[in-house]
């Protein structure tokens, strides 16, 4: 068990076989149940969307105009390293990764 779980927090970006697209699917899942909770709309965007080569992204599903918003993000929903740490459902999501709270991933403060 505690192996499973080294694994699933060192996860790449990408998978490289269904067990890893498995776990990273589920890690995508829980973290778009948080932003629909929180009122972050992308209703022209299917995320988490897993290319062929492995890679995960998103995929349009619509056309996009030119200047048309097509993610939809309140300012209650800014993440801080503080607003992590005490909320219950981000608190495993920063400590599953803390390579996205590093000083050099803050554009200021403590918003990534």
């Amino acid at each position: 068990m505690e192996k499973l779980e080294e694994e699933k927090t060192a996860l790449p970006d990408h998978a490289s076989n269904e067990v890893e697209q498995e776990l990273i699917r589920q890690k995508c899942e829980r973290f778009t149940k948080w932003c629909q909770s929180l009122g972050i709309m992308h209703p022209k965007i299917d995320y988490p969307w897993f290319f062929e080569s492995g890679l995960i992204g998103c995929r349009v599903n619509t056309p996009i105009s030119q200047r048309e918003a097509f993610l939809f993000v309140p300012y209650t929903a800014v993440l801080s390293a503080d607003r992590c740490w005490r909320d219950p459902d981000l608190k495993d999501f920063y400590a599953e990764n803390p390579q996205l709270f590093k000083n050099e991933n803050r554009s200021n403060g403590n918003n990534i």
